[in-house]
């Protein structure tokens, strides 16, 4: 008896052990990634990445599929990590023109274990920032509504998915990424999702496939349209440098009053800092500055924010004295394309523009 109780043990833990050996299901798509090659010639390649909505639509909407340059590249019940994990693999390996991610519902509903929404928009932008630096368009999907998960009830995910939805679109259009809005055309007056397109209230039907497909299709058209018109070998912008001489008064101006996401850096020196400024561009900060210098507002940082009111409002509460380009009031001016501009200075006098450009 003792034997067959040590069998059985050991026929339960093998399983679990080989599965973790592959907790992102890097293996699943591995045979049909080396089926699909590269992309031929003039190939518009797509890649659906994702969870179970992913997975499932390919099944559930077959004609979606056929006969186009999409591959579907969802596993049921992963989350952002495990995505992020097999991202080379299922994405940047087959080269695609556009990847279209929809991914977060599984994170809310603690899948994996718990995730703040914090900790599923840094993978998301990670996702994002490796197809960018890959050349690949990247559409970000909003995620669907849900009132509730089946599977775990009383997480209370509405008003979560509702939040996240907000930052995916705020950082698309930021990072010179598509947005894929789903949400409002599938949710209902709980925002959960439409019984109509769903019978258990997270994942679609085949009529609410149809729906999110008419929208996926036009968004994708936009992006296979910028990428036909990228050019990988011309010169692509990495960085800009000002040197400064208060590495830490500076670093906490670049971090709290312009909101810029701190990066690794390779010197670890103490003299240098990094920040993102764009899908695959950084602003260096580099200390050792002897003197203040004097700088011509002509030449300047710019960045463009989502509402420059709600920024404005936010250099004040940084006593922050910005105004227009004569600096004759405090305001915005307005360019002759209708962008509206403001300008002020950091700690050692570099100008910065911050504009509401919509491209």
């Amino acid at each position: 008896m003792k034997y067959v109780l040590s069998f059985i043990l050991l026929s339960m833990i093998f399983p679990i052990i080989s599965e973790a050996q592959d907790w992102a299901n890097v293996a699943r798509y591995k045979d049909q990634n080396a089926k699909a090659g590269l992309p031929a010639d003039g190939e518009k390649r797509v890649v659906f990445m994702g969870d179970s909505i992913t997975d499932s639509w390919i099944t559930a909407s077959p004609a979606f599929f056929a006969g186009r340059q999409y591959l579907d590249r969802g596993i049921s019940g992963q989350t952002t990590p495990q995505m992020l994990i097999r991202f080379k693999q299922d994405v940047i390996n087959l080269k695609p023109k556009v990847v279209v991610l929809l991914a977060g519902t599984n994170d809310i509903a603690g899948n994996t274990g718990p995730s703040t929404l914090e900790m599923i928009e840094d993978n998301l932008a990670d996702m994002a920032v490796l197809a960018k630096a890959a050349g690949i368009e990247v559409v970000l999907s909003s995620v669907l509504p849900v009132y509730d998960y089946p599977w775990k009830p009383g997480l209370q995910p509405a008003e979560k998915i509702v939040s996240l939805n907000q930052w995916i679109k705020e950082y698309a259009d930021s990072h010179n990424c598509f947005y894929l809005d789903y949400y409002p055309s599938l949710v209902d007056e709980r925002k959960g999702m439409k019984s109509a397109y769903s019978q258990d209230g997270v994942h679609p039907n085949e009529a609410g496939y149809k729906v999110m497909e008419a929208l996926a299709d036009k968004v994708i058209a936009e992006a296979l349209k910028k990428s036909n018109n990228f050019d990988a070998d011309l010169p692509e912008f990495n960085h800009t440098t000002v040197y400064v001489t208060n590495l830490e008064k500076s670093n906490a101006f670049y971090r709290d009053v312009m909101e810029l996401r701190q990066i690794s850096e390779p010197f670890r020196d103490g003299r240098h800092n990094w920040f993102r400024i764009g899908p695959h561009s950084q602003l260096h900060v580099v200390g050792g500055a002897k003197k203040l210098a004097p700088h011509d507002i002509n030449i300047h940082l710019s960045f463009r924010i989502i509402s420059l009111p709600d920024f404005m409002k936010h250099l004040d509460a940084y006593h922050i004295d910005y105004g227009n380009w004569n600096r004759t009031e405090k305001a915005p001016q307005v360019r002759p394309d209708g962008v509206s501009q403001i300008y002020f200075q950091d700690p050692d006098g570099y100008w910065i523009e911050v504009n509401d450009d919509k491209f």
